[in-house]
């Protein structure tokens, strides 16, 4: 027999009769099945299929081949006659809702026996996988409450808040019992309230409110297309509480400005198409506008070369080079250490000492850093010989002669000026300035291939005082909590024995060292910042080579001069190049006499 198949509509119900010979025929049969239906990706959800007059029930999911007319009628035909049909209703579920499987026509067949016309019956209902918060999205200081039987969404500030007191402090300084109660607050009165302080606000614990320092900028930048420029805040000092950041920006030809989502003190752009126009970094303490503080930042992109595809504006003024001064660590011929905070120190160092780490770097555990130092005994003197560094499972080491290892016999490659990527660890290492460079999520460190080497901290808020939190260690930082002798590591005994209370060399200094305390001219604000001075450092380490009649050698000198001008440049924020009057005019001449100090290798990083 030929089937002929019409399907109405009914609200949720969607029947399907198949006409059949007559003494098939009854009255009163139908189908029931949902029309459509949103399921969140993940969820479990299931498929309902209900009739009054079912034998058998069957749901075809998307992924399953539906079986045809034919197929279904002729299948209907074999059913005994004995089967009578009842109510049914058949329920099948899924897990794990993702849209490649479950998304799509969910197929229901109820066959009602061979003496009953219909044959069987059809369904079909919509399921949809979606999230559908993410895909209608609300203000920050809302929730959305997502409503999957109708596939719709509504804003509000039905938070659900714990009684929990867990007191913070938000932007506005006001105290709230806990963080959701603030977002609930602020949802309530229309306006974004983010925590600043987990605990209470100053006010409340009669604590002195502390001013922020701004270094307030206006400048215009004008870079060729494809160069990364960081602008600033000017937030020197956050203050306490501490004062916040606002971003906006207004594109080039545009007459509004829109707000940036980041409230981080820097924002880093890369010049190209949409990136031009004018930036504004608000700062304000308690969000009071008639105290805030905005720096003003005009970037452009410079004219393009001669038959680049690139458009630019034209430049109105030279750009101004933005220096922000920068807490560094950095390591001396002779066992001297400058601290974060430009403080002297002589240690008696020898085989493997930590230098820096933090262990929850930004609060966080799971992405601890360290940087171990390795000493011996070049010309005589102590000085470092390698720079280790550990990034989660990522190890690698930069050894003297600029000889970078990844562990066993692997030696990575390099080409001057050229940056290499070192794993998963987030790092890039290039050769340039005589020095092995490595730029790292958290810091940046550079070894001079011999006997020097400085480690400069990532941070979005410059403090007057570097204070070390709960997790960071090292003599970067302080000799006072290691529990070996100067934050020695693994051997300690024979040629790796060191003695704590070594006396320094400082009092048998010649005259001639004093021209290395270098204190650089400073303005505005880093007059009182005295860590971004070069400190006595470079002065301490030439008195350590100078000790007991010893005389430096042209290595020594020449590492001395370069540690000493490279730290000053670090701390406030310039560029490592430069010359140094110790060193060859050649560069070449150097190169290879460091070469000759460390490990062979086949490939230096130079071509000389």
């Amino acid at each position: 027999p030929k089937a002929v198949v019409s399907t109405q509509s009914t609200g949720s119900v969607v029947v399907a009769q198949h006409d059949a010979p007559a003494h098939h025929h009854q009255e009163g049969l139908h189908l029931e099945i949902c029309k459509k239906k949103y399921v969140k990706p993940g969820d479990d959800f299931d498929i309902s299929c209900a009739s009054d007059s079912g034998v058998r029930t069957t749901i075809y999911p998307p992924i399953e081949e539906l079986p045809s007319d034919m197929e279904l009628f002729e299948a209907s035909l074999l059913i005994s006659g004995n089967e009578r049909p009842e109510r049914t209703i058949q329920i099948n579920e899924w897990v794990n809702a993702n849209k490649e499987e479950h998304e799509g026509w969910y197929t229901c067949v109820v066959q009602h026996g061979s003496n009953h016309d219909p044959l069987y019956s059809t369904g079909q209902c919509e399921v949809i996988i979606v999230d559908l918060c993410a895909e209608n999205p609300c203000p920050d200081h809302m929730i959305c409450e997502a409503d999957y039987d109708e596939g719709t969404t509504e804003c509000t500030c039905n938070f659900d808040c714990s009684s929990d007191f867990e007191p913070v402090c938000d932007n506005y300084c006001d105290i709230q019992w806990n963080e959701c109660e603030m977002r609930k607050e602020g949802c309530k009165e229309g306006v974004h309230r983010e925590a600043i302080l987990n605990q209470m606000c100053p006010k409340e614990l009669g604590e002195p409110i502390i001013k922020p320092q701004i270094n307030q900028q206006d400048m215009t930048i004008i870079e060729e297309y494809g160069v990364l420029v960081t602008l600033h805040s000017g937030l020197m000092v956050a203050g306490h509480p501490p004062a916040q950041v606002y971003w906006s920006f207004m594109a080039e030809g545009e007459t509004e400005f829109l707000d940036l989502e980041t409230r981080d003190h820097t924002l880093p752009i890369t010049l190209g198409q949409g990136v031009e126009g004018v930036y504004h970094a608000k700062v304000m303490l308690c969000m009071d506008e008639s105290t805030a503080v905005t720096s003003v930042y005009r970037v452009y992109l410079a004219p393009p070369p001669s038959g680049s595809p690139f458009t630019a504006s034209p430049p109105t003024d030279e750009p101004a080079e933005i220096k922000i001064p920068a807490h560094t660590c950095s390591v001396f011929p002779g066992g001297v250490i400058s601290d974060f905070n430009s403080q002297g120190h002589y240690y008696d160092l020898a085989c493997t000492h930590v230098l820096a780490a933090d262990l929850m770097p930004g609060g966080e555990f799971y992405n601890p850093w360290f940087i171990y130092g390795t000493f011996d005994q070049e010309d005589g003197k102590t000085a470092l010989m390698s720079m280790t560094f550990y990034l989660g499972r990522n190890i690698f080491e930069v050894q003297r002669g600029w000889l970078v290892h990844m562990g066993g016999s692997e030696k990575m490659r390099f080409e001057e000026g050229v940056p290499r990527t070192i794993g998963e660890s987030g790092c890039v290492v290039t050769f340039a300035e005589w020095h092995m460079n490595v730029r790292c999520p958290h810091f940046t460190a550079h070894y001079d291939g011999l006997m020097a080497g400085h480690i400069t901290l990532k941070e979005l808020v410059i403090q007057e005082v570097r204070v070390k939190s709960v997790g960071e260690m090292g003599l970067c930082f302080d000799n006072q909590s290691g529990r070996r002798p100067n934050w020695q590591v693994g051997r300690t005994t024979g040629r790796c024995a060191v003695e704590v209370g070594k006396p320094s060399c400082q009092d048998d200094m010649p005259d001639s060292c004093a021209v290395l305390e270098g204190v650089p001219e400073l303005t505005g604000l880093m007059d009182n910042m005295a860590w971004a001075r070069c400190g006595m450092g470079a002065t301490d380490s030439c008195g350590e080579l100078y000790c007991e009649d010893h005389q430096p050698t042209p290595s020594q000198m020449c590492s001395l001069e370069q540690a000493n001008r490279v730290n000053c440049d670090l701390k406030q924020g310039a560029s490592i190049s430069g010359e140094d009057a110790s060193c060859p005019d050649d560069k070449c001449t150097w190169f290879k006499r460091v070469l000759a100090r460390g490990c062979p290798q086949e490939h230096p990083p130079f071509d000389c």
